[in-house]
């Protein structure tokens, strides 16, 4: 079984009802009984178990519940946690007057999705000291893997299918770098004396949108990984003293949105089609009244847009509809930003606690709980 939609749902698992071993138990096993596991099914989360008949209505009493191996999940009545990921059984009990309902089934419980951060940590704890380099961790905070280790600072990591690119001082300036996801030997992409920002890999991994300095502003170019091919963003604003930062593509690689100071009424966030005609992007977030609107990430199905805002006074999260749609504010925090939207519809961040930076995730169909990821004491962005 892949992994479940990003909502809360409720997987449906049939099979036969087995004997019981327990003797003068008689075991019935009427035709369409479900055992009905409701929730994530992934490392880290907890699903609610449920028996149903033929017609899809729970089986009144009590449900005792048991997985092997045993190991994977912990087990407290109809609920369990899971503790590892791969393949489990389940079975499900239930006692119905002189008859004992039982059923089982066999599932995969998936390992959550892996993220890259930056963070300066030591093993003594905070305050932290000394330089940043690029991590990988699951949402649960597991799989944690050292991904760099120079002695310069490293940071800003854009990872896909394997890669991760970011930026490094080990040349001396701000250049742009990639390494493998699982730690190894760093490569640089960049050779110029021109700091650069803000890498973030195409979603076929064939290109990297940044932020170049070349004219003496910030402004959007693309690059291939092997530094080949290095050219100005044309979509993007052609003129003036605007800044750009914070580039991201589109699920279906043919558009780039960033954050720009072109408008006077604040910073905006324009969308544009990759190669497309110098100055063609077009807003897609701002205006009077919408304060400073930056870092945006897409939705997965590239109808949305998610990205920081000072709107309200406090800079939290918002989501508006590309094409002049709804926005929905998704936190309520404060000092939080750089949203990531993950191919599941989950949005990582990172959120500023007591002067550390520290990462969340939270699900838009379910706003009401932000879930932290355990990265340490020194935290990460």
């Amino acid at each position: 079984m892949g992994r479940t939609p990003w909502r809360s749902t409720a997987v449906a698992l049939f099979a036969a009802a087995v004997a019981s071993c327990a003797a003068g138990d008689r075991v019935v096993a009427p035709p369409g009984i479900t055992l009905q596991l409701t929730g994530r099914l992934e490392r880290g989360a907890t699903m609610h178990a449920t028996l149903l008949d033929a017609n899809g209505i729970a089986i009144a009493g009590a449900i005792a519940v048991s997985v092997t191996p045993a190991a994977s999940a912990v087990v407290a009545g109809d609920s369990i946690t899971w503790v590892q990921a791969g393949a489990v059984t389940v079975r499900g009990a239930k006692a119905a007057g002189a008859d004992s309902v039982r059923v089982s089934a066999a599932i995969v419980v998936d390992a959550p999705p892996l993220i890259v951060f930056d963070a300066v940590r030591t093993d003594a704890g905070p305050p932290p000291t000394g330089n940043r380099d690029i991590y990988a961790v699951a949402l649960d905070g597991l799989d944690f893997v050292r991904v760099t280790s120079d002695p310069a600072d490293d940071q800003a990591p854009s990872a896909r299918s394997g890669t991760v690119v970011f930026v490094s001082t080990r040349s001396g300036t701000a250049e742009l770098w990639r390494a493998p996801t699982g730690g190894g030997a760093a490569t640089r992409i960049t050779i110029n004396a021109i700091v650069e920002s803000d890498p973030r890999l195409s979603p076929d991994g064939t290109k990297i949108a940044y932020v170049d300095n070349t004219a003496g502003f910030p402004r959007v170019w693309t690059v291939k990984p092997d530094g080949g091919g290095a050219a100005r963003f044309v979509a993007a604003d052609p003129a003036g003293l605007s800044i750009e930062g914070a580039p991201a593509w589109s699920p279906d690689g043919t558009k780039l949105a960033y954050s720009t100071t072109r408008d006077a009424t604040g910073t905006a966030i324009y969308v544009g089609a990759v190669g497309g005609a110098s100055g063609s992007a077009i807003l897609a977030v701002g205006g009077a009244g919408a304060g400073n609107n930056v870092e945006p990430a897409w939705s997965p199905d590239g109808t949305k847009l998610c990205y920081a805002s000072n709107r309200a006074g406090a800079t939290d999260l918002y989501i508006t509809a590309i094409g002049g749609g709804t926005t929905t504010r998704l936190t309520t925090r404060g000092s939080v930003g750089h949203p990531a939207w993950l191919s599941d519809g989950r949005i990582v961040f990172q959120e500023l606690v007591a002067g550390t930076y520290q990462l969340r995730w939270i699900d838009p169909a379910d706003t009401s709980k932000v879930y932290a990821i355990n990265v340490g004491a020194g935290g990460g962005q």
